[in-house]
């Protein structure tokens, strides 16, 4: 139960932001921002790539504390 638990909070974070973000195409009269039609046409948008850098820091200081266990465990033995 704990590594489905596990597994499911990772594939969540994973995919959210596929969800989040997802767009339906246009028709063949329906403009987007950039004037064009469709899905084929036109400049994308900036991507932001800030959006999720707290799910990082949060990785990063479990992983140091994580490590810093083991290597606390190695020095006394």
């Amino acid at each position: 139960m704990k590594k489905l638990f596990k597994i499911s909070i990772l594939l969540y974070f994973l995919f959210s932001d596929f969800m989040l973000f997802a767009q339906l195409g246009g028709g063949p009269n329906d403009e987007d921002d950039n004037g064009s039609t469709g899905l084929e046409g036109g400049d994308p948008p900036a991507a932001s790539i800030s959006g999720k850098i707290w799910i990082l820091l949060l990785l990063g200081i479990v992983y140091f504390f994580i490590i810093l266990k083991r290597r606390n465990q190695l020095n006394k033995n």
